[in-house]
Formats: structure tokens, C-alpha cells, sequence
């Protein structure tokens, strides 16, 4: 009895765990999680909003840990804030306010998703400033900037991407001709290492992730070459930066999504401005590793039947991908598409309906998708077998740019735009 008692203590304590979405796309780094408080029955006029807080204009996302909702807000103008919200009644608990340049890039406010473990909060600004806050006291620990330490260039919409915490490290994408990548030791910012140039950010939003590949774990990290039409996947070695493999056979000029791992050493990569997407797959042979595409949309004859992804990098499922399609050759919009592993499109709502830039989720086994350009959020059955929507609701106001990632954990949905962030309640149980 105590040896049972014992063992469900340590599954809840897992569970949990695994409810959290603590950085960019969710604990795993891939948009999906497992929560058996989800309802797959909504009722007619939608969930309910338990809250809403009000932001500056932006398109930061929400971490979510231990009951503590994380965002990096921006007024315009004048700073990004870091600022700590309550799960459960939407109000904030503290925040710290960064002094930040007067200057606004295209599309202003703020960009990144933080990353949160037990004893850290990390954040990545619009000016490329790394900060590092202790999550206990919640005073700032230590600070980098991107663009001066490593020459950078500030892109056209700004620095976007979102940190890793990984073993100890914070590990971030310079993407200058100085570093590809570089790892800071999380306690004292300290650099650990950094690798060697993968290409030029000025015209990539991406982010660095941490996969399996042939058993371990690797960086992996997507960045535009300045100049060509081709589009750098690089592996790296988590423990020292070294590059192990390259993917180069596909490009787009301006990537936004990173690469989604699809298991047995498969990504995904899609992206927006007519470039399609790709799935390659990387192996092992003797001491060294290959990268080679499984399919690639660059080589379709009907253009019609690409993929292309402009803002988000999708979700995989029981051997399927579903991503939201929105640019096409013919500029229209392919809506929420399912794609089989060798690229086959086996269904899409192109506009009925349609869902512009939104983002897509995995919770169990349906998916959360947010229309772009109107604020309401479906839930649909993660199936090949046609688009099967269970429910939606209207939950947001604003009339297009919606863009900002999803966040869920603990059967709540939180979303925002440009002016407010809200949290749906999607609990089996109230």
C-alpha cells in the first residue's frame, strides 16, 4: 500500500510538471502537451474567460509555471516589462520594468516568449538584450545584448526569438558572423561556448530548440544566409557548440517558424513568401551525420499543392503534420492543412475557415487553432480523416495581427493580442 501510495504521489508530482508550458511552444519545444483536465465538449456559447489583463501592443507570449503566468510586455516607446501574472485570478504578482531605447522597429512591441525553470526567468528583448531575472527575489541576475557583444544586426522587425534553458545553460542565436549560437552558464552569464557563424539574422525570427538525434540531444538552429535563397539547419552539440550536420536544400527569404522535430530524427520546416515547407531527416553513419529531404515542396510541379507556413511551425501527430497555411503562389490562403509524412496534403479548410497567421496547438489528441485576422479560437480533432471541428468561440477583438503564440496548462487556454491577454477556461471539471 505505502509502495502505491507512493508511486501515485510521484505521478501527480509528473503531472503536474507536465502541465506547464515554461517556454516558447511548450515543454517540449514542439507545440504540444498532454492534459486530461481538457473538456472536449464545449458548450454553445464557448468556454468561459476567468480573466483578462491588459498589454501594450505586442506579440510576446505567455510562459506558464507553477501557477505564475510570464510575459514580456512593452510600452511603446519607453521599456519592456517583465511582468508575473496569477494563473488562477489574473492578477499580477510583481514585475520589473527594463529601461529600453525610445525607437520603435516595424511592428512594435514585444517579441519573445520567456523561459522559466525552478530558479530562473529569462528573456530575450526586441533590441536583443538577453536578461536573466531570479525567479525568488525577482531581481535581474545578469545581461548580454546580442547585437553589440557579437555585432549584430537589428532585423527589420526586430529580435524575436525566444530563450532555451537547458542543464544549466541559456542558450541564444546571435546569428552574426562573430557566433551562430552561444551558450551563457544560467547562474552567472558567463559564456560557455560559442559557434562558429551559420549565417545573418538580419532577415530570421527563429529560435533554438533542443532535440533527439540519433539518441542524444542536440541544438538545433534554423538561420537565413543573407543574400541567397537558401535557408542553414544546422545540429550542434549542446556541450560545446561544435556543428554536427547541416540541412541547406531549401530556403525562404524571410524564416519565421523553427523546425518542428517529428520523430526518429525527422524536422519539419515551413515558412511563408511562396517557400513551401520541407521534411528532411538526419542520420547517423559511422562517426558523422546526414541531413537529406524526404520531401521538399521546391520540387512539386503544381505549386498549388504547397504548404507554406508564414508564422508558425505546426504540430505533429501520430505520424501527421498540421500546420496553418496561409502563402501561397497565388497569394490565397490554404487555412489549416493535414500533410502526411511524404508531403501529401490530405485535407485543408482553406477560408471555411480560415485562420490567417494563427497559431496552432496540440492538447491530447485535438488541436487549439487561432484565427489571425478575428480573434476565435476552434478546437479541432488531430485526424487525417478530414477537418472535424469540435467547437469554437470568438475571444478576442482585434481585427487581424493576432499572431502571438498560444500557452496552456492546468485546463487553461491563455491568449492576447495587441491590447489583452485572456485565459479560457478549458477544464473538464469546474
Amino acid at each position: 500500500m505505502r509502495t502505491c501510495v507512493a508511486f501515485l504521489a510521484v505521478l501527480m508530482v509528473c503531472g503536474a510538471a507536465l502541465a506547464d508550458w515554461p517556454q516558447f511552444m511548450g515543454p517540449d519545444r514542439n507545440s504540444a502537451t498532454s492534459d486530461s483536465k481538457l473538456n472536449h465538449v464545449w458548450p454553445a456559447d464557448g468556454p468561459k474567460v476567468l480573466w483578462q489583463f491588459d498589454l501594450g501592443p505586442g506579440f510576446g507570449a505567455a510562459a506558464i509555471s507553477d501557477g505564475k503566468v510570464y510575459i514580456l510586455d512593452r510600452a511603446a516607446g519607453k521599456e519592456e516589462i517583465l511582468r508575473c501574472i496569477d494563473l488562477a485570478g489574473g492578477k499580477e504578482d510583481w514585475h520589473l520594468a527594463y529601461e529600453e531605447t525610445n525607437k520603435e522597429v516595424s511592428y512594435g512591441g514585444s517579441r519573445s516568449t520567456p523561459a522559466v525553470d525552478d530558479k530562473y526567468i529569462v528573456t530575450v528583448g526586441c533590441y536583443g538584450v538577453v536578461r536573466c531575472v531570479d525567479k525568488a527575489t525577482h531581481q535581474l541576475v545578469w545581461t548580454h545584448n546580442l547585437l553589440t557583444d557579437f555585432d549584430g544586426k537589428l532585423p527589420v522587425w526586430g529580435v524575436s526569438q525566444s530563450p532555451l534553458i537547458y542543464k544549466g545553460m541559456v542558450i541564444v542565436a546571435p546569428q552574426s558572423e562573430k557566433a551562430g549560437v552561444v551558450a551563457y552558464d544560467q547562474a552567472t552569464g558567463k559564456i560557455l561556448w560559442q559557434s562558429e557563424s551559420i549565417g545573418s539574422w538580419d532577415t530570421s525570427y527563429a529560435s533554438p530548440g533542443i532535440c533527439k538525434v540519433a539518441g542524444s540531444d542536440q541544438v538545433v538552429m534554423l538561420c537565413q544566409v543573407t543574400g541567397k535563397k537558401r535557408t542553414n539547419i544546422v545540429g550542434m552539440d549542446p556541450a560545446s557548440g561544435k556543428i554536427l550536420w547541416k540541412f541547406d536544400k531549401w530556403g525562404c527569404g524571410i524564416p519565421i517558424p523553427s523546425p518542428l522535430p517529428c520523430g526518429q530524427d525527422r524536422f519539419f520546416v515551413t515558412g511563408g513568401y511562396e517557400a513551401g515547407s520541407v521534411l528532411f531527416q538526419v542520420e547517423k553513419k559511422d562517426d558523422n551525420f546526414v541531413a537529406a529531404a524526404i520531401f521538399n515542396d521546391k520540387d512539386r510541379a503544381d505549386k498549388q499543392d504547397m504548404i507554406s507556413g508564414h508564422m508558425h511551425a505546426g504540430v505533429f501527430y501520430n505520424d501527421h503534420i498540421y500546420v496553418n497555411g496561409n502563402s501561397v503562389q497565388n497569394k490565397g490562403s490554404q487555412g489549416l492543412a493535414c500533410l502526411d509524412l511524404t508531403g501529401k496534403v490530405l485535407w485543408k479548410t482553406a477560408k471555411a475557415p480560415a485562420f490567417e497567421m494563427g497559431d496552432v496547438i496540440r492538447v491530447d489528441d485535438v488541436l487549439l487553432a487561432m484565427d489571425g485576422s478575428s480573434g476565435t479560437v476552434r478546437m479541432v480533432q488531430a485526424t487525417p480523416d478530414g477537418y472535424k471541428q469540435l467547437g469554437e468561440v470568438k475571444v478576442l477583438d482585434q481585427k487581424k495581427g493576432i499572431w502571438a503564440c498560444m500557452a496552456y496548462s492546468d485546463g487553461k487556454l491563455i491568449v492576447r493580442d495587441d491590447k489583452v491577454m485572456k485565459c479560457l477556461d478549458l477544464r473538464l471539471d469546474k
